[in-house]
């Protein structure tokens, strides 16, 4: 469950757009740098779910995958008008470039914090061009609104360290904002930083499967988050 902002209204926009804060608000807010670069195959129908003065918007999957052969699952939403829509097809290989963006989605009474791709320019790719370059690319500057979280993981006879961070990254008009984990040294750096930073970051778009240790339902979830 996600607590409100730290923008100093104490609200959350349960749209899709943001914080709903008045100091968030305003043409002359600073737009932090965000740009996301991904190539994969679509992997459904892009399904309608808003239009806004005329102006339809879908939103669908796509499958990225990495060096090791695993595969990240992107939520994509995209405008009608965005270059190359024509090209947003279930199977197409596509080489999709945008912005990250998050959003308040309530479900069961609670609120739960969902980011996506938001697409501006949608390019078909033979993927054989590609000779097994894995491009999932996310660059972008902010600021931690949430104390960093530092654990450490024990596997396989190894420990990693690593810190979850929630980073606010501003928009025209609002601020996004973005789950982060961060491993091993630059980890422990980022869990001694304070709310107020201003951080610049490259990861991926990562997502994984998780199962609720309170949820009885066993139900298998996917989380999303920059890493």
């Amino acid at each position: 469950e996600q607590q409100p902002c730290k923008c100093g209204s104490g609200q959350w926009d349960s749209t899709d757009q943001g914080c709903s804060g008045n100091d968030m608000k305003g043409d002359s807010m600073e737009k932090s740098y965000n740009e996301c670069y991904i190539c994969g195959i679509v992997l459904n129908e892009p399904e309608h779910y808003l239009t806004i003065n005329g102006e339809d918007f879908f939103r669908t999957l796509v499958s990225v995958k990495r060096k090791s052969g695993a595969v990240d699952v992107v939520p994509v939403r995209v405008s009608q008008r965005a270059d190359g829509f024509p090209n947003m097809k279930q199977g197409e290989y596509l080489y999709i470039e945008g912005t990250v963006r998050s959003f308040n989605n309530k479900q069961n009474e609670k609120m739960h914090l969902e980011i996506y791709l938001f697409a501006e320019y949608i390019y078909p790719v033979d993927e054989k061009d590609t000779d097994g370059y894995v491009i999932n690319s996310f660059e972008f500057d902010g600021t931690i609104c949430k104390p960093p979280v530092g654990r450490v993981l024990i596997g396989n006879g190894d420990m990693k360290y690593i810190a979850d961070v929630l980073v606010a990254v501003s928009g025209t008009k609002r601020s996004f904002y973005l789950p982060c984990i961060v491993f091993g040294r630059n980890g422990r750096y980022l869990s001694s930083l304070k709310v107020g930073t201003k951080l610049k970051l490259r990861g991926r778009f990562q997502s994984r499967n998780y199962m609720a240790e309170a949820d009885p339902s066993n139900e298998v979830k996917t989380a999303y988050e920059i890493a």
